[in-house]
């Protein structure tokens, strides 16, 4: 199992690396770019802190780290998605202009 467990871990930095490298090639939309090799690395964070709990009880510091980067990753997830829906601006203007939706009994209330 930890043999198996360790190429798989070991698998995902070239295709990480390949994925990152070929972004950098094509760098026409840098906004929307960077925020996609930020959530690509996510990966290789993942894989190394499995396999480490594999090794042990886990790594209290690897386990720290995966969860600041995850959190570092919706937080980009979401510029990703405002930056491809056009900005705030065209955001507030799409949702200004949509009907406001009734909600059920407990939600309203709020």
């Amino acid at each position: 199992l930890l043999t198996f467990s360790t190429a798989c871990a070991l698998l995902t930095l070239p295709s990480t690396i390949l994925l990152i490298r070929s972004h950098l090639n094509a760098w026409e939309r840098p906004e929307l770019q960077l925020r996609v090799v930020r959530i690509v690395l996510m990966v290789p964070i993942y894989a190394l802190d499995s396999w480490l709990s594999l090794l042990q009880n886990g790594s209290l510091m690897a386990e720290l780290v995966r969860e600041c980067y995850e959190a570092f990753v919706i937080y980009n997830f979401v510029l990703y998605l405002a930056e491809y829906l056009g900005g705030s601006a065209t955001i507030s203007q799409i949702l200004s202009q949509k009907a406001p939706v009734c909600h059920l009994w407990p939600l309203r209330l709020c």
